[in-house]
């Protein structure tokens, strides 16, 4: 099943993820780990669940880096 284009918005404080059927917000501090591949970030939340994020959908250095 494919759902679509994912917009993930990072605030201070949570993590919003949008598709075009839903939008779930994430607490940052439910944010158990980060790890990252030569091409993406793992945002995990527990031991079963990632947001991943494409290094190459962040624009520049200045937005890796507040990544």
């Amino acid at each position: 099943m494919e759902i679509g284009k994912r917009v993930i918005e990072l605030s201070a404080d949570e993590i919003r993820v949008w598709t075009p059927v839903a939008e779930t917000v994430y607490q940052l501090s439910a944010v158990t780990q980060l790890r990252q591949s030569a091409k993406n970030y793992f945002l995990y939340m527990g031991n079963v669940q990632a947001i991943i994020v494409s290094k190459t959908a962040l624009e520049g250095d200045v937005e890796k880096v507040k990544f």
